[in-house]
């Protein structure tokens, strides 16, 4: 019998019917070879819609822990005599402060021990000298490729040129450099962002702001950024430059921060709602805002990005886009492996969907509650 799931969750319904069954498998109360519960039954069990079963089993597909026999069902891979040992793949980080890089980790972590690889991995602080040292000490320790999360506003790498250089095995995650032409896994950064602020324009905000650091050459940024430019253009409203507020995290002070959001709350004309950078920066303006005795939604609608665990616990719930951060790590593990083994030559980009989770910080439901 599974576990009842948590549909108030931030983690979403078939990344926890994914995990249910994965740990079943895992536990070896899923045996090799035993078959899977047909979609339509497991969609009944749980009160939900077979598409959301579905994407749950093709997750545990990528992972290797699953596979689908046309007419026949889905089964359990006999892991342990299909896959030999495949040797080791590095994992860099920059951060290990939210469950962006987490998810990621235990994703690509999954994934290549379903195709027989141990993962080492690594917090780099945002610093390109450490991942430089890193990788050459996962390299002696006989890593055969690696997965990397660039640092935060870097356009040049020297440590991953030379990898290129070297044409040594790698997939970029998260973000990727405009002048390399590299593997990569990542999310939809500009449709996410383009919803997001297409959903506020649709509830009647005009004047819409966008806040966050004053990274703009890391290209998740510059996506999202873009964006929610094109929402506004598309609906016939032209972008003011006093609708964008960019500080310095340069000494993370975050009280510094909640100042210069302050200031740009005191505009005479200031934004109705606000697209915040991620969802780190959504709580920094809500704090911001309360500072300035403006009540969330009903003076201030606020959208973050990422769906964080705390989006969904916070006084006032944030409208936020999430992105399956678990995923990303288990597609850049495979497309990893498989440029190991020789399976594909070609270079595989991957951009992987985003989808706007609505709370109260928006006001959506608020104004079409009955």
């Amino acid at each position: 019998m599974m576990t009842e799931l948590n549909k108030e969750s931030a983690t979403s319904i078939y990344h926890q019917i994914a995990g249910l069954l994965r740990d079943q498998i895992l536990r070896g109360e899923l045996e090799p070879g035993s078959k899977l519960s047909p979609e339509l039954d497991l969609a009944e069990m749980h009160q939900i819609s077979r598409g959301t079963v579905r994407q749950a089993i093709l997750l545990l597909v990528a992972e290797g822990l699953v596979e689908r026999v046309q007419g026949k069902g889905t089964f359990v891979r006999r892991i342990e005599t299909d896959i030999p040992a495949g040797g080791v793949i590095g994992l860099t980080l920059p951060y290990a402060r939210d469950s962006l890089t987490i998810d990621i980790l235990l994703g690509a972590e999954n994934a290549a021990k379903s195709r027989g690889y141990s993962l080492l991995f690594s917090y780099t602080d945002e610093d390109i000298q450490q991942e430089a040292i890193d990788i050459k000490r996962m390299r002696a320790e006989n890593a055969k490729g690696f997965i990397i999360f660039p640092s935060t506003n870097v356009t040049y790498d020297e440590t991953i040129w030379q990898l290129k250089k070297e044409d040594f095995p790698f997939v970029l995650v998260d973000r990727y450099f405009a002048n390399l032409h590299s593997e990569y896994v990542g999310v939809d950064n500009l449709g996410g962002a383009y919803h997001a602020t297409e959903h506020l324009l649709n509830l009647g905000h005009r004047r819409i702001g966008f806040v966050g650091a004053s990274d703009t050459q890391t290209t998740s940024v510059n996506d999202r950024f873009h964006g929610y430019q094109r929402a506004l253009s598309d609906h016939g409203i032209n972008f003011r430059d006093h609708w964008r507020c960019s500080y310095s995290v340069a000494h993370h002070d975050e009280e510094s921060e909640i100042n210069e959001i302050r200031k740009f709350l005191r505009q005479e004309t200031r934004p109705t709602a606000i697209i915040a950078i991620n969802d780190y920066t959504a709580i920094k303006i809500v704090r911001a805002a309360r500072a300035e005795g403006l009540s969330i939604p009903d003076d201030l609608a606020v959208i973050g990005f990422d769906d964080i665990q705390q989006a969904s616990q916070l006084e006032i719930p944030l409208t936020t886009v999430a992105q399956p951060r678990y995923e990303i790590g288990v597609r850049a593990a495979h497309i990893l492996i498989d440029r190991l083994k020789g399976v594909k030559s070609v270079l595989t980009q991957v951009i992987l969907p985003t989808s706007l989770v609505i709370r109260e910080s928006c006001g959506a439901r608020k104004r079409f509650k009955k």
